[in-house]
This record gives structure tokens, C-alpha cells and sequence, in this order.
């Protein structure tokens, strides 16, 4: 297709497109002028293609509308009238993944697939489901996925149950997700981040099935649509699917608009059910750090920070903590939202030293900052982490790891081409950091910082018993006050649920599910694009280098030679590797070094059809390619194995 910047193609007007090496492709930004609805397409040689529809979604309370919508739109649709299009789907389709989730502030509905005409029929299923959903006209799948009510004992108990109300239980019921929940609505109590959009499970009850179908209406229209296209796509194809779709909407305002918080500072304790009551308390403190649209290196400061601080147990904010036993474990992390949280959790601690933890944290991070950091262990954490943001390594399709990148600058008004520009970034948090940029974050976003909130989960071994007692006398209440019509139409309803969850869907319905033929299936396997050379008698695989950049070396030595007793040592053999010191260095000042030159480092044994060989496997980045080699041959040839006490 020919693409040119101000083309109007298919409906969409390309608006820009640049170039972006660290992901091996080109960023191209397009507008479907009807609509409004933004559309990038990531175009990389990648045969994995990655599809998303994603909205603002912004809640105004903690009924959990916006996790509701996000489950209940894939029970049907108008075109596919299925309970399950996605689970027909699954039967034919060749998808690397497909799923939906739904953020503080977005709604996202992604799947990924090798196959041209698999990727347009899921387009079509995902299409109609998220704008023209069957929830919208029947309450069924609200009801199902969000709440209802249940009767027992022949009518005489009330009950509630629901796929979403059920599942935000379990997560309220787990203190350390519920901290950082807690904090974060704390910290934001103005804005949309004040919301659960998961769901408080005390106010999942409260939604109406009107309020969820206005809540659809608002923002599940296209002018509120962003897409994300990536890999090897046919774009003709998928823009004129796309223009079908959005064609049959005009534009729309729509107020999605994310507002800042004035800074606020406050502290709670929040009271959860525990069984065991000693030493279980959870200090959770958040600080607002601001916002990241116009330097995409702060967010990468931000996860260094973490690491270097409570990244281990020798980061030393949490060697200080734990050192005097003042929690059992600590740990530091950040969220990406138009204003970024950053939090810090001390588990497994108690009322009485909760002083004390507040006292260290602040004293420790004041000496931190007055000392100044450690370089050495700084620049490993950085490299490191440069490592991992250029492997991908996450175990799914490279294209949602790109998505989540880029959403995070354009959803909120950012640079999408700079969120993937990772030697400019990582430069910037390079100079940033030798010139005391984590210290001053430090010093004026902590310690300094007006907008801090605190909150203190304490455990109750009788909260669990005193909730239910307080559910069920509520729920008793709501069952004495129903009108005789109102039982009725509660029965009914139940009925009307329990015939929709065990109808089987027509034969004619599940035929308009579109299915790949065997015709459309690939015929072979993929290819692995290398060669195999001989230098010396030994045998080397070469194979293309990555988009990435990362090098990825294997080396198999056989132990063919080796006896038994040899054979069974080799196991510990290759835990002790990279443990102990070496001839020329401690074991500590290795394992730094290691983090420094190497994104991933390991020994093992192996077994194939040939023979049983050690195997020693990296990847590292071309620049450090020599010292990284160097190190591995020094661990190899110099370990010291007088002194292994030390290694677990």
C-alpha cells in the first residue's frame, strides 16, 4: 500500500511517521478522519501481528463499571449472538494470545496472531464486540459477570454473586494488593485514580444496569478509540475492515480528560482478616512523583530507584530495615498513570515499631542522599535493565510489550516514537543519573515532597467473622424490605440467568463465527534464517541477529569423557558458577560485574539425542560483547572452590 504523509487512505489521513531502529521498524501515526479515532501502526518485520482496540475508560465511583464492561462485552455480540464468540474462536483460530484488561484509566482488548486471515477474523469478532455487545440489550451477561442477587433456603436468604464481584473479593482479600489499591486511591482522592475500577466489592452492588449501559454509551465510541497495529499486517485490509466499522459513527466529544491531583497528605489504617495476627502489619507509604509525558527516561528512573534501594536484600534501604528487624520483607515500585505513584511497602511488621520504620526510612534515605549513591551498582542496574527492555523477554508477543510502552505516552499526551527510543532514553538516564538525578528525586520527591499518603493495614484476627455478620444482617435487611412483587421479580430474574447460562447456542449462530479453512493454514514450520561453520573442530550455529540488538550465545561443552560420579557433581557444579570468587575478583564485586556486562547469565546440564553436554547460556548486547566473553571465561577457568558456605 502506498503510505504518504497527508494521504487519506481508506478514511485515514497518515499524519507522521518516523523511524525507530531500537525496535527494527517504522511508527506510523494515522487519523480516521470521521471519527477522530488515532491509529498507530507499528510495521516491523515481525510475523506475529498484534491487534488492539483500547478506550479511556473513567470511572466516577468504585462499582467496578468499567472491569464489568470489560468482562460482559465478550459474551456476545449483535453480528456473533454466541455466549462465548472467543471461546468459539479458540476452536479454529491459530491466536498467540487474545485477552481484555482494564487499568485505572483504559480499557484495552489485544490479541496477537501469525495468520493474515486469522488476524482479520479476530479484528471482526473484537470489533463488533466491544461497540455493538448483546449485554447492551439483555441484562444477562451484566448480571452474570457483574453481580445479582441469589436466593436459598427456599427464598428465605439472600445472597450476591458474580464473576467480578467474587474475584475483587479475592483481591481485597490479599493485603499487599490491597495496599497498593489503598494507597494509590489515597493519594488521588479527586481524580480518576480515587476509583477502583477493578470494583470495591462493598460497592459492586450499587451498579445499576442503566448506569452500566451510560457508561458504555460515554466511552466506547470511536471517538474515544485508540488502535495499535504491529508486525507484518496487511494494512489494506485491515484499514478497510476498520472503515466499515467506524464508518457508521460520526464524531463525538467525548470527555475523557485526566486532570492532576493537588497535592494531599494524609494517613489511614485500614483494618484486614488475618488468621495470624503477629508481626503482619503492612506500612504502605506513596508519594505522587508528577508527570512523565515529556521525559520518557523518569519512569526508567524511577524502576532504578526501586532496585537500588529495596531491590535486595543488600539494597540498602531494605538491609537497614530488615537489619533491625523492623518487617519481614520490603519492597519499592511505581505505577504508570498521568501522575505517577511511586510506594514503598514494609511487610510483616507490627503496631509498635511502626514509628521506628517511619524514623529509619526517612533517616536512611536522608544519609543516602548526603553520601550519594553507589555508580558501580547503579550502572549494573541500569544495564541491566536496558537489557530487559530491549529482550522483551516477557512470554508474550513482542507487539504488547510495544503497545504498553506506547500507551504510556499517548494516552496521555506524549511522544509515542520517543517511548520506543531506547538508546535516547537510556542515554538520558544515564547523564541524569551521573549528574545525581535519583538523589534529587530522592531529596525533592520524597522526602520533601507535600503530596505523601500513608496507610497502615493492620490485621484482625475477628474481621473476617464481623464482615460476614455484617453482610449477612445487611443482606437480611434488603430480603425483610422486599415487596412481594420484588421477590417475584428477583426469582424471575434468577431464572432468567440460570437459562441463559445453560443455553446451548444454535447451530445457525455458531456458523457466523468466522473460522479459518485448512486452505489458510501455513503448510510448514518456521524457518530459522543461519548458518553452521567448523573452525578448529569445533562447530558453530550462527543464526540472524535479532531486531533487538541482543546477542544471544550458547556454548555446549560433552561430557562424554566423564564418569559417573563426575556427571553427578556437574549440578552443583553449575550452581556454584558465578557464586564464588574468582582469582581476580570477590564474590560480590563478580556478581556486580555480571549484572553490569551481561543482561542474563547461566550454567547447566543437558541431555540430547547426541550426548549429555554443560551448557553455558548469555545474552548480552553487541557493545559488551568482549568483556562480557572475558568474564565468562574468568568464571569458567578462575572460580575459587575452597569456600562455598557461603551459597545456598
Amino acid at each position: 500500500m502506498n503510505l504518504g504523509i497527508g494521504l487519506v487512505v481508506l478514511g485515514f489521513k497518515v499524519l507522521s511517521v518516523a523511524e525507530v531502529p531500537d525496535v527494527g521498524g517504522r511508527l506510523w501515526r494515522l487519523n480516521y478522519e470521521k471519527t477522530g479515532t488515532e491509529l498507530i501502526w507499528l510495521e516491523r518485520e515481525d510475523d506475529v501481528k498484534t491487534f488492539v482496540i483500547a478506550f479511556k475508560t473513567l470511572p466516577e465511583d468504585d462499582t467496578g463499571v468499567a472491569h464489568i464492561l470489560e468482562h460482559s462485552v465478550l459474551s456476545g455480540s449483535e453480528k456473533y449472538p454466541v455466549k462465548s464468540p472467543f471461546g468459539e474462536m479458540r476452536k479454529s483460530s491459530v491466536r498467540v494470545f487474545m485477552n481484555a484488561m482494564t487499568s485505572r484509566d483504559a480499557t484495552s482488548f489485544p490479541f496477537s496472531t501469525r495468520n493474515d486471515r486469522d488476524f482479520l477474523n479476530l479484528a471482526e469478532v473484537y470489533l463488533d464486540a466491544v461497540f455493538h455487545p448483546r449485554s447492551l440489550q439483555e441484562p444477562m451477561a451484566f448480571e452474570q459477570e457483574g453481580w445479582h442477587y441469589e436466593l436459598k433456603d427456599e427464598g428465605r436468604e439472600l445472597t450476591i454473586n458474580g464473576v467480578v464481584f467474587n474475584e475483587m473479593k479475592g483481591v481485597f482479600a490479599q493485603p499487599e494488593r490491597r495496599a497498593y489499591r489503598e494507597v494509590t486511591s489515597a493519594l488521588y482522592p479527586d481524580i480518576v485514580y480515587g476509583h477502583d475500577s477493578g470494583g470495591r466489592p462493598e460497592c459492586i452492588p450499587e451498579l445499576t444496569y442503566e448506569r452500566y449501559r451510560e457508561f458504555h454509551r460515554r466511552f466506547y465510541h470511536p471517538s474515544n478509540a485508540r488502535i495499535f497495529l504491529d508486525g507484518r499486517v496487511d494494512l489494506a485490509a485491515i484499514l478497510g475492515k476498520l472503515d466499515c466499522v467506524l464508518g457508521e459513527y460520526d464524531r463525538r466529544d467525548v470527555n475523557a480528560r485526566i486532570g492532576l491531583q493537588s497535592p494531599v497528605s494524609r494517613t489511614m489504617r485500614i483494618p484486614y482478616a488475618s488468621r495470624d495476627c503477629e508481626n503482619r502489619t503492612i506500612l504502605a507509604q506513596g508519594w505522587s512523583m508528577g508527570t512523565a509525558t515529556n521525559d520518557v527516561a523518569f519512569a526508567p528512573a524511577l524502576e532504578v530507584l526501586g532496585e537500588y534501594l529495596c531491590g535486595s536484600n543488600e539494597a540498602p534501604l531494605k538491609r537497614e530495615l530488615l537489619a533491625r528487624h523492623l518487617g519481614r520483607d520490603v519492597e519499592m515500585s511505581y505505577s504508570v498513570y498521568h501522575q505517577l505513584p511511586l510506594f514503598l511497602l514494609v511487610k510483616g511488621t507490627s503496631e509498635d515499631r511502626l514509628e521506628e520504620c517511619r524514623r529509619t526510612v526517612k533517616t536512611t534515605l536522608e544519609r543516602l542522599v548526603a553520601e550519594g549513591f553507589d555508580r558501580a551498582r547503579l550502572d549494573a542496574i541500569i544495564n541491566r535493565l536496558e537489557f530487559e527492555e530491549r529482550e522483551v523477554n516477557t512470554g508474550r508477543p513482542r507487539g504488547l510489550a510495544y503497545f504498553s510502552r506506547v500507551m504510556g505516552q499517548w494516552f496521555y499526551g506524549g511522544d509515542p516514537v520517543a517511548a520506543l527510543d531506547l538508546t535516547a532514553s537510556f542515554r538520558r538516564l544515564r547523564e541524569s543519573v551521573r549528574g545525581g538525578g535519583l538523589e534529587r528525586i530522592v531529596r525533592e520527591r520524597m522526602l520533601a515532597n507535600a503530596h505523601h499518603v500513608e496507610v497502615v493495614l493492620a490485621p484482625d484476627a475477628d474481621l473476617a467473622r464481623k464482615n460476614a455478620e455484617r453482610e449477612a444482617a445487611a443482606l437480611a435487611r434488603i430480603r425483610a424490605e422486599m415487596s412481594p412483587e420484588q421477590l417475584a421479580d428477583t426469582r424471575a430474574r434468577l431464572e432468567r440467568l440460570r437459562a441463559y447460562q445453560q443455553r446451548v447456542d444454535s447451530p445457525e449462530d455458531i456458523a457466523r463465527i468466522p473460522r479459518l479453512r485448512s486452505d489458510e493454514l501455513a503448510r510448514r514450520g518456521l524457518a530459522v534464517d543461519g548458518e553452521i561453520t567448523t573452525d578448529g573442530g569445533v562447530t558453530f550455529i550462527r543464526t540472524k541477529p535479532t531486531a533487538d540488538g541482543v546477542v544471544y550465545v550458547t556454548f555446549h561443552f560433552p561430557l562424554a569423557d566423564f564418569g559417573e560420579e563426575e556427571l553427578l557433581a556437574m549440578p552443583l557444579f553449575a550452581k556454584l558458577l558465578g557464586k564464588l570468587k574468582t582469582a581476580k575478583r570477590s564474590a560480590l564485586e563478580l556478581q556486580t560485574r555480571v549484572a553490569s556486562e551481561l543482561g542474563r547469565l547461566s550454567f547447566s546440564t543437558t541431555s540430547t539425542a547426541r550426548g549429555r553436554y554443560f551448557k553455558v547460556s548469555l545474552a548480552i548486547l553487541p557493545d559488551r560483547a568482549e568483556a562480557a566473553l572475558d568474564l565468562v571465561r574468568e568464571i569458567l577457568f578462575e572460580t575459587g572452590f575452597d569456600d562455598i558456605r557461603e551459597v545456598e
